[in-house]
Parts: C-alpha cells; sequence; structure tokens
C-alpha cells in the first residue's frame, strides 16, 4: 500500500511492487517500477498535500492477459481520477448544497471552515463538476446488479434525481467487503465498486467516481 504523508521531506514512500500479480496482465514477478510524477497539489480529508509522488509501473507482458496498455500509475483511493480533491471533499460539498439548497458563498464558507490547514478554496465550477460526477455514479450504481433492486425497493428513491440518489445511497450502504472505521462511506464504496463490482482489467474499468483511470486502490 502506498503511504502518503503531509511533507515529503524526511518520510519514507512505501509502494507494492505487485510481485506477485501484475495489475496489467496477471503475471507474477512481471510489473515493475519505473519512477514517478507529482502531482502539484492535492486535498484530501481537507488538507492539503504539496508535491505528491505518483508511483509509474511497467508491465513486461509476461501473463497471458494481452492488452495494448502497458503503464499505469498509483493514486491514493482518495482522488478522483484527473482532480485535486478528495472524495470526501466532493461528497460534503454535494450533500451540503442538496440538503440546504445553498448558494455558492455559502457552500464555500462551509467548506473552507473544515480545512485542516488554511482556507480551503473551492470555485462554483468545482461544485458544478461534483455535482455531475454524483450524477453519473448514480447511473453507474443502477448497473450493477448487486443493488438493482434494493435501490428500487428504497424508499429515497428518487427517479428524476441521480444527485439527491447518489447521496442517499451513500449514506445507507454496508459494505459486504470494508469493514475499517478508518474509512468514510463513499471511500468504502468507492473502493468495493473498484475491488468486487466490476470485472476485467484495471486500465480500462470504469470508476464510480470519475472517468476512466489507470488509478489503483492505495491507502493514505
Amino acid at each position: 500500500m502506498a503511504t502518503y504523508m503531509k511533507s515529503v521531506e524526511d518520510k519514507t514512500w512505501n509502494f507494492p511492487d505487485f510481485q506477485e500479480s501484475c495489475p496489467i496482465c496477471g503475471a507474477k514477478d512481471c510489473c515493475v517500477r519505473i519512477g514517478f510524477y507529482y502531482r502539484k497539489q492535492v486535498i484530501i480529508d481537507f488538507e492539503t498535500f504539496e508535491n505528491v509522488p505518483i508511483a509509474r509501473y511497467l508491465c513486461l507482458k509476461k501473463g497471458t492477459q494481452k492488452t495494448e496498455h502497458r503503464t499505469f500509475s498509483l493514486l491514493p483511493h482518495q482522488l478522483i481520477p484527473y482532480r485535486k480533491n478528495g472524495l470526501n471533499m466532493a461528497f460534503e460539498t454535494v450533500t451540503y448544497q442538496q440538503k440546504n439548497n445553498a448558494p455558492y458563498c455559502q457552500i464555500k464558507s462551509f467548506i473552507g471552515s473544515k480545512g485542516k490547514d488554511d482556507y480551503l478554496s473551492l470555485e462554483n465550477k468545482q461544485i458544478i463538476d461534483f455535482k455531475n460526477i454524483f450524477a453519473q455514479a448514480f447511473t453507474k450504481i443502477k448497473k450493477i446488479d448487486d443493488l438493482k433492486q434494493q435501490i428500487k425497493n428504497a424508499d429515497w428513491y428518487k427517479s428524476n434525481d441521480p444527485v439527491a440518489n447518489t447521496i442517499k445511497f451513500i449514506e445507507n450502504y454496508n459494505s459486504p467487503f470494508l469493514k475499517s472505521n478508518k474509512l468514510s462511506q463513499v471511500e468504502k464504496l468507492s473502493l468495493d465498486f473498484f475491488s468486487n463490482f466490476q470485472t476485467g482489467r484495471y486500465f480500462n474499468r470504469h470508476f464510480l467516481f470519475g472517468t476512466n483511470s489507470q488509478k489503483l486502490s492505495s491507502s493514505i
């Protein structure tokens, strides 16, 4: 598991070696780490991290699963692919807006007050983006056979409001796989979707929150 610290200096960064199974082709002793790139800034659990190293890996194609993809990156599981804000911040933003019908300035103040360091910044376009992500998530949730009937029978289900449905689903979600109290509800759902509800190889999986990515689950 990758361990991400507040400061890069004087810290040890532990990354998996995937020796037992390559995420691309499934072979043993295949995947090798080929370096890093750095995220200038990410926000996880309302705390800002600077210059976060993202490990890059190469598949040597020793396995039977053939694919054009040979490389992948390892992101913290709390991040939404291609965005600097973590899942918890996105969920809190959308939930607060939905339940309070709050204007932008009020949402910005609420999120900013939760920052562990300096006042967290939040732009109106990010709120719109978060809502779109959660609306898309419900479309994906409804396609999971194990969850279809559960959703239809839920007293909170509103067919015309996918964002509200996603929020309610997350609030009532009971993970069948993850029992850790260190994970929030939205993190458990995201990791469950990644690890258990989807089939296929890592590189072409649709993640519940965000678009296709070579993101692999890791811990902070």
